[in-house]
């Protein structure tokens, strides 16, 4: 789903992007090992969202706030969380504070009134998980099905937080929330590959089927390309402003 990032406001959203992953990881990090570096970075990286995309912003508050529940949910931890939060608010207060001082609610509310418009209604973001049509590969879903095949290997282990976050992100806003689902599904395809393809493909100790895996990851690669550039194709005769536009 990276023609979210190109096409459009993806000039924004692609910043927003960049720095939610940035923010999500270090609070991972920060709610697992706290540190005063891990609690000050989580902070800059999380004004650096705010600043630049605030559909980024939300996105960011859920991860966090899950990852907060499932690895720390102490007194302490929500202290640390509360730090984040007030330090997120004074590094973001020159955008937040401009726009209140000249314009005052109104921008605010209209890109809230804009993303509810696009986006879809309850039953439709349930229908959309089954059909689990999200990754906009113009072939064979590929990627969609080998992490499907993850989200199932991590239920079957017991292991259900990254599933967990997977469907909260499509439930609670689900307008951008395809391109922020591609953060667990990465992991998911990670977890196929590491846990189902590869020990059949190439068991341990069995340097014979070696070639198995290595026609495998040269397949995937190639597919990866040819997706992408077809994706950008698209993208360029259907997508872009003409200059007569």
């Amino acid at each position: 789903t990276f023609d979210w990032l190109i096409m459009g406001g993806g000039v924004t959203r692609s910043l927003g992007f960049l720095f939610a992953i940035l923010a999500i990881h270090q609070a991972f990090l920060l709610f697992t090992i706290p540190t005063s570096r891990n609690l000050i970075l989580t902070t800059l990286y999380s004004g650096l969202v705010v600043v630049t995309h605030p559909e980024a912003a939300v996105h960011t508050i859920i991860a966090a706030i899950f990852i907060f529940i499932w690895k720390d949910h102490t007194l302490k931890g929500i202290f640390r969380a509360g730090a984040v939060a007030f330090g997120t608010l004074i590094l973001s207060a020159p955008w937040w504070m401009t726009i209140l001082i000249k314009h005052g609610m109104a921008p605010l509310q209209a890109a809230q009134i804009a993303a509810q418009e696009n986006s879809v209604n309850f039953i439709l973001r349930i229908f959309t998980l089954i059909k689990f049509d999200l990754t906009d590969e113009p072939f064979l879903q590929v990627l969609a099905i080998i992490g499907l095949i993850g989200i199932f290997i991590l239920l079957a282990q017991r292991k259900p937080a990254l599933p967990i976050w997977f469907v909260l992100i499509a439930l609670i806003e689900p307008r951008g929330g395809t391109l922020y689902m591609m953060l667990p599904l990465a992991m998911f395809i990670g977890v196929t590959f590491d846990q189902a393809i590869l020990p059949i493909l190439k068991p341990q100790g069995d340097n014979s089927h070696a070639w198995a895996w290595n026609a495998f990851i040269g397949f995937f690669l190639l597919y990866g390309v040819i997706n992408a550039s077809v994706t950008a194709s698209n993208i360029t005769r259907q997508l872009t402003l003409t200059s007569s536009d």
